[in-house]
């Protein structure tokens, strides 16, 4: 085998220039998008001088050669545009998608506005320094998988279809390589170790610095690559994530099964058909939005009554949003706000701070006194010890411990209640504070 430092250097030394292959390319003068028809695979362009429109086979860039990726590589798995498609408006784009999603599958209509946007935000969300994620959660047979790998598979901006069950090096060298919308299908990962990585290279592609760093090479050639993981994401599953940091950076689609619903049993050539030529339209619509992109949002949403994460989401999402359908996705936002608290609530640390808030307004509340309340009704395996409870109180919520003074626990810790930091911590899980008098002794 030859050394790769030899092999650069002999391809530098017969004047020869590396080539890099490629899906798109964003120059200071030019943004490139691969087209791929009948076998061939070229280069859709706009040049940002004057918005022209036109191809090309190959770019000369930075003392590099770009071309196609190989179609053997990518075309078989991700859906691309064949050319620059035409469409009269941005209404009457989003009604065409409308009617596709629709014929394929039965969806709220509240939840078929979020999706048709999100689509839209997908063809232009290298514009933008971080991305929201979109998340179908439903049951067995409700058709979650029919609606987000070969529906929204048809229109998603580079779509790259997955299950979880892939290995991780392969999610995040495809990311790097393709630099489109991932698809997840099937996200319910019962092995806690793979379920962890797998978190962690999803939450790290939310900002456009999101990388996974990994070492590549053979022996002294050997050294550190980051692979970008940047990009839309839309997770399917039957259940939210444990990981509260990649919910809340999800738009969920909740979905019902849908029985006697006049929508056609087996799929067939005309999804494929009719999704390709919206790709094309969504091609042209990339193109012409991309300068602009990022500039129109909708600073409102920064005022709305929700949690700052869901703030991001909605005013990203509010740059392609129509006027008419943002009084849609301020209600879209108090509702999954709503449904993130009662989520919140349920967890232990939610359960742990009802305690606390119960016992007001007691000064100090036993841990021992947390977990025997927390426990009851539990299985053995899912109770928690007065440490435990004591590292959920420091760790979790960011109350201080302290030990008893006096009295039958003397010497045990206790939470020590800071009112401040309990009326902040019962807002966000959706706990009601009232003053009552504990039934059993404080210290």
């Amino acid at each position: 085998m030859k050394n790769v430092k030899e092999e650069k250097e002999k391809m530098e030394d017969d004047g020869k220039i590396p080539t890099v292959f490629v899906t798109s390319l964003i120059t200071d003068t030019h943004l490139y998008e691969m087209i791929h028809k009948s076998g061939v695979s070229s280069f859709a362009t706009l040049r940002f001088s004057d918005g022209f429109i036109g191809t090309a086979t190959e770019i000369e860039y930075q003392g590099a050669l770009y071309v196609p990726c190989r179609t053997a590589d990518i075309v078989a798995f991700v859906r691309l545009p064949e050319s620059v498609g035409e469409y009269e408006s941005q209404a009457e784009l989003i009604d065409d998608i409308k009617r596709f999603i629709k014929k394929w599958v039965v969806i709220d209509d509240d939840y078929l506005t979020l999706v048709c946007y999100y689509i839209l935000f997908s063809w232009v969300y290298d514009a933008f320094f971080e991305v929201p994620y979109l998340r179908i959660l439903a049951d067995l047979g409700s058709g979650k998988t029919r609606l987000g790998v070969h529906v929204l598979g048809q229109l998603l901006y580079k779509p790259i279809p997955i299950t979880a069950a892939s290995s991780i090096s392969s999610i995040f060298r495809i990311l790097d390589l393709v630099k489109g919308t991932l698809i997840v299908d099937e996200a319910d990962i019962d092995d806690s170790d793979k379920s962890s990585e797998f978190v962690q290279v999803i939450n790290s592609g939310y900002t456009k610095n999101g990388i996974v760093l990994r070492t590549v090479g053979i022996g002294p050639m050997m050294h550190s690559k980051p692979f970008s993981v940047f990009g839309p994401k839309l997770i399917i599953s039957r259940e939210h994530f444990k990981d509260q940091a990649l919910e809340s950076r999800c738009l969920p689609i909740i979905m019902h099964e849908a029985r006697g619903a006049n929508i056609p049993l087996v799929l067939n050539g005309t999804l494929y058909s009719e999704g390709q030529k919206l790709r094309n339209k969504l091609l042209k619509w990339r193109l012409t939005q991309f300068t602009t992109a990022g500039k129109n949002m909708d600073m409102s949403f920064t005022e709305f009554d929700v949690a700052t994460r869901f703030k991001q989401l909605f005013l990203l999402l509010s740059s392609v949003v129509s006027h008419e359908a943002k009084d849609m996705l301020r209600a879209y936002a108090m509702k999954i706000q709503k449904e993130s608290v009662s989520r919140r609530r349920e967890t232990a640390e939610g359960e742990i701070v009802q305690i606390i808030v119960d016992a007001l307004p007691a000064t100090e509340v036993s841990c021992t006194y947390i977990s025997e309340l927390f426990n009851r009704e539990r299985e053995k395996k899912e109770e928690r010890s007065p440490q435990s409870i004591g590292w959920y109180a420091r760790e979790r919520l960011g109350l201080e411990t302290v030990r008893i003074s006096s009295g039958e626990e003397k010497g045990r810790r206790a939470v020590k209640i800071n009112l401040e930091l309990i009326h902040s911590l019962a807002q966000k899980y959706g706990i009601q504070i009232r003053e009552s008098t504990p039934e059993i002794p404080f210290a």
